[in-house]
């Protein structure tokens, strides 16, 4: 190698830089991913951007990028409100930076503006698509399906304890104007930074292991910075939300849009307190009905009961006069009856003669009757007595002649003259064709029983 064509580094870096400034003159803009942002005590961000491929997601170029206090200072409080989110990794945007080049620290990127507009057009494609594949999986309408109950007293609410949206909406659920007590349950969770979606999914599965205990389930925020709402646009937040089994209010505490979970939410509000607010309306609806059918019942039964007095005065005034009439018969009656009463002495005077004759009459024939009868019977007695004793006679010498018939049929004396009986499971086998290979048989002869197996024919 010849002596003077050789360069340090620093004369290479020096070169870079000059080509770099000779090639970038000007800021430019770029589309590109954020990795990671970080901020500095002393405000500057700091920025790792990279670009992925899309078809493999793998790394296909990677810078760091600088916006400087100064800079920083005007525009993270544009974006953010513009977009409604913070800068945060995984977000897309498009800045205008010049390209730099420094001999020790390589190549970055300074930023001096970015997009807002870009960013929401990446974040309403991203939204879209959570969307639309919420629908595809079938999810989207199902929390909405879920029958809201009349009487929602018993509430589970996922928010922070502290925040001012959790004290508005306990102080409208306890002064409601009707008097109305809630039994609410606080399942604390962080609803702002990286931290909510597993907060309010821990949240969530708490509420699913005692769903029995609450009617429904409300997710309030307040107080916090609009630009964290972006974590309620996540796909598995709404995908839990949407296959919750209670029903589910949020009252994300944000007037501009609505949120996914929003969408996928049994019902949507805007502020906790106007969830408060439902609840205690649901409520007082049921309230109204209730009333209002209690007055019907009233007035039913009242119109009722007058019915029934008026007939009840009608039946009173018919009994009056049955009374009446009653009373003038009661006098013709006794006449009546005493009349009846001497005309009746006299005729039980004469039937009770006639009774006494008919009666000595009667006497005298059952005697001779009866003696005639205990003849007979005597006579029947005997010859009833003979003809059972022939009759024992007869069935005892019938009942031998079967007994020794039975005991030549008995299995024992059977098998003695030679026979066997065979057995498959305890049932006796009447044909070789019930038989199968591989059973296991059971012979029993007079003395003693033999195993076998049937082996299969050939």
């Amino acid at each position: 190698m010849q002596v003077g064509t050789h360069l340090t580094l620093f004369d290479l870096n020096q070169t870079i830089r000059a080509k770099l400034v000779e090639a970038f003159p000007e800021s430019l803009w770029v589309i590109a991913e954020i990795s990671e942002i970080k901020v500095g005590t002393t405000g500057h961000c700091y920025i790792d951007l990279i670009q992925k491929d899309k078809r493999t997601n793998s790394l296909k170029a990677k810078a760091s990028a600088t916006i400087w206090a100064s800079t920083f200072r005007m525009l993270r409080p544009y974006f953010e409100t513009t977009t409604g989110r913070p800068l945060t990794s995984g977000m897309k945007i498009l800045i205008r930076a010049t390209v730099e080049y420094h001999e020790l620290y390589g190549l970055s990127l300074k930023v001096m503006d970015i997009d807002p507009t870009y960013t929401i057009g990446e974040m309403e494609l991203q939204r879209q698509q959570t969307i639309q594949k919420l629908v595809d999986d079938g999810v989207f309408e199902m929390n909405k399906q879920v029958e809201f109950p009349m009487v929602p007293l018993h509430i589970a609410v996922i928010s922070s304890e502290t925040s001012a949206g959790f004290v508005d909406f306990m102080h409208q659920l306890k002064s409601n104007e009707y008097g109305f007590v809630f039994r609410t349950t606080i399942f604390q969770a962080t609803m702002q930074g990286k931290e909510a979606e597993p907060s309010i999914l821990l949240a969530l599965d708490s509420i699913f292991n005692a769903v029995d205990q609450f009617d429904t389930v409300v997710i309030i925020r307040g107080g916090g910075a609009q630009a964290d709402l972006s974590y309620f646009d996540s796909y598995w937040l709404a995908f839990h939300i949407a296959q919750f089994p209670l029903p589910v209010i949020t009252g994300i505490g944000h007037t501009k849009d609505i949120s996914v979970c929003d969408m996928v939410s049994n019902t949507s509000v805007k502020t906790p307190t106007a969830a408060a607010e439902l609840l205690i309306q649901k409520i007082a609806e049921f309230d109204y009905r209730l009333t209002e059918f209690t007055q019907i019942l009233t007035d039913t039964v009242e119109e009722l009961i007058t019915e029934h007095q008026q007939k009840l005065k009608h039946v009173f005034r018919k009994v009056i006069g049955v009374t009446n009439m009653l009373s003038q018969h009661e006098n013709s009656l006794n006449i009546l009856a005493h009349d009846i009463k001497s005309i009746t002495e006299r005729h039980l005077s004469q039937k009770k003669w006639m009774l006494t004759s008919a009666f000595k009459t009667i006497t005298s024939r059952t005697k001779a009757i009866l003696l005639q009868e205990r003849t007979t019977s005597e006579r029947n007695k005997l010859e009833l007595r003979h003809n059972l004793s022939s009759m024992v006679t007869s069935e005892n010498k019938v009942l031998k002649a079967k007994e020794i018939i039975f005991k030549n049929l008995h299995p024992d004396k059977i098998l003695r003259r030679g026979y066997s009986i065979t057995r498959v499971n305890g049932k006796a086998i009447k044909s070789a064709d019930k038989l199968h290979s591989g059973e296991i048989i059971k012979t029993t002869l007079a003395c003693g029983t033999i195993i076998s197996s049937i082996l299969p024919t050939e």
